[in-house]
């Protein structure tokens, strides 16, 4: 009897373990957050509520105020939240924490304050002093409004290619338009009073849900600029062990200018930051004897998460599979500018440490000039980078020369400014047993 107990008792542990890892996600699951504005950065207060997605029909928590910081305690896998701070735009988060890794997890989250509202109408908008009018046979009888919408990143004011959804509440036909960075004002005409809602999207921000009631809008024109936030990923390094990491700094993939690098802030065991969907980021993470690694990935779930053992066997392997300088020349000639020599002295390095690694020079021009003649001065300036590294001591069997001309620039040549930074060489180090591709 004692040894088919001990049989069920081992049995139920196998399914109750196998069950687990089958869900891989944790039933009790800790977020903890700061609520900030996305320009100063200074914390927000706000209402958080939370619903759980994979109900049929979204029920809302009772509001949880915060001073900035939260903390909230769910049972689920699939997760929204919504946050309303006065004075800033509302947010709702999808949160799917199928691949999730940790229970505990935490969320910067930027908010975008709200300009100036009209009455009824939750997205900005600005009135002419203009009383022009256009005028139809039927004005008498119906009123005509004429609204001029702009799409642009809440951040940068920067114009976006958008699409715009017009439902009215009297449910006949939907109206679609689209704009683009060109061309991203859309002139529309409304005659009558209807109401109606509204969607407008972009690629890569957070959709926009409004309302528009012409009823409260008189015979001018309308300018309405919609401002569009990020759509977020928020990331998660969990270290786990605090004191094997000294700093981890973050940037953009090919960034350039050092400013550009930011250091991510700790809570507890995990290091966090928030990042704009479907970018690719390079972490660089220095541990307690100073070595660096770096990881590149691209953010594409809505929350990506690290492991510290994943992050140990990296520190104890410090070597790159991939790494791209990039070298600026002097207009017309194969000088390297002065703030370029650094960047050499890093490759060079780089690849008398790493000899399994195999080295593709790629030189550019800008477009001034023939295309034959950008295409020859490409090849010297590609040639004077590989005669440096073979004065090095790097062997000429790891190096291929590629040069381009004034074909794939990285700017547009429209000014001396732009057209600087396409005169240049990038210096490509990677194992060729990964591809180059999937960096």
């Amino acid at each position: 009897m004692i040894v088919i107990l001990r049989l069920l008792s081992i049995l139920l542990f196998l399914i109750f373990n196998h069950t687990n890892l089958v869900l891989g996600s944790p039933l009790d699951i800790k977020i903890r957050g700061l609520l900030i504005d996305a320009i100063t950065t200074k914390s927000v207060s706000a209402n958080i509520y939370w619903a759980y997605s994979s109900n049929s029909t979204l029920i809302w928590s009772n509001p949880t105020f915060s001073d900035g910081h939260f903390d909230i305690k769910l049972k689920d896998k699939a997760i929204k939240l919504r946050i309303e701070a006065t004075g800033y735009e509302s947010v709702i988060i999808d949160l799917s924490l199928d691949k999730s890794k940790t229970a505990n997890l935490f969320l910067k989250i930027p908010l975008l304050k709200q300009t100036t509202h009209q009455l009824n109408k939750i997205f900005s908008q600005s009135t002419t002093k203009s009383d022009k009018t256009k005028k139809t046979t039927d004005n008498k009888h119906h009123k005509v409004t004429n609204i001029e919408f702009i799409a642009v990143n809440g951040l940068t004011h920067e114009p976006l290619a958008a699409t715009y959804k017009f439902v009215p509440t009297n449910f006949s036909k939907s109206e679609h338009y689209t704009t683009s960075v060109e061309n991203p004002h859309l002139a529309l005409t409304f005659n009558g009073n209807d109401i109606y809602a509204v969607e407008i999207a972009a690629d890569n921000f957070q959709t926009f849900l409004g309302n528009l009631i012409i009823d409260n809008l008189d015979s001018r024109t309308h300018h309405d600029t919609i401002y569009l936030a990020k759509e977020l990923v928020f990331l998660n390094i969990i270290t786990q062990k605090v004191g094997t990491l000294d700093d981890i700094y973050i940037s953009k993939y090919g960034s350039k200018a050092p400013h550009l690098f930011q250091k991510l802030s700790f809570s507890h065991e995990i290091a966090y930051e928030t990042l704009e969907k479907n970018e690719r980021y390079q972490l660089y993470i220095i541990n307690d004897k100073k070595d660096t690694i770096s990881h590149t990935f691209q953010a594409t779930h809505n929350i990506y998460q690290i492991l510290s053992d994943t992050l140990s066997k990296s520190i104890n392997h410090p070597n790159q599979n991939y790494h791209k300088s990039i070298l600026y020349f002097e207009a017309s000639d194969f000088h390297l500018k002065p703030e370029s020599y650094d960047h050499l002295r890093e490759a060079i390095k780089r690849a008398k440490y790493q000899k399994e690694l195999l080295i593709d020079i790629y030189a550019y021009t800008d477009n001034l000039g023939e295309f034959y003649a950008n295409l020859y001065l490409s090849e010297i300036r590609a040639m004077y980078i590989k005669n440096t590294l073979s004065a090095e001591g790097i062997s000429d069997k790891r190096i291929r020369c590629i040069p381009m001309g004034s074909k794939n620039p990285i700017s547009k040549n429209k000014d001396e400014a732009s057209r600087s930074q396409n005169r240049r060489v990038e210096i490509i180090l990677y194992n060729p047993t990964i591809s180059k591709n999937s960096k």
